[in-house]
């Protein structure tokens, strides 16, 4: 699974990527999990699977959005989280659940375009397990 972190420059989401993949590994997981700053996100491309975006990037994300959708890619907001392992898990848990959402009928409300217009957060009260 492919899933690309964006905040506004790139160092937050480059820690939480870190962390991420750290627990990925331990998990057992395959995952490609890149960060990149909003400026520098460019076109979205149909191969990634997530998209997380930062919390402090509320007001950007109906545009962000609007381009995941144009590729066919899930988006998620992110809760306000701490770039720390338990952060880490939070951001971690999100993805592959809203990846798995792509096989199958979700089991957390992935906002996309298609579905609302809305840009809710997802809950924060997802396991750390």
């Amino acid at each position: 699974m492919r899933v690309l972190v964006v905040c506004s420059a790139g160092a937050s989401s480059t820690f939480l990527v870190h962390r991420m993949t750290r627990l990925a590994t331990e998990r057992g997981l395959d995952l490609d999990i890149r960060a990149v700053p909003l400026d520098g996100m460019g076109r979205l491309s149909p191969d990634l699977d997530v998209v997380l975006v930062g919390n402090h990037l509320a007001t950007s994300f109906s545009a962000i959005l609007t381009e995941a959708d144009a590729a066919g890619v899930l988006a998620v907001l992110l809760p306000e989280l701490a770039f720390d392992d338990a952060g880490a898990a939070t951001a971690l848990d999100l993805a592959t659940r809203a990846g798995a959402a792509t096989s199958g009928p979700p089991d957390l409300p992935v906002t996309t375009a298609a579905s609302t217009a809305a840009t809710t957060a997802i809950d924060s009260g997802s396991s750390h397990g």
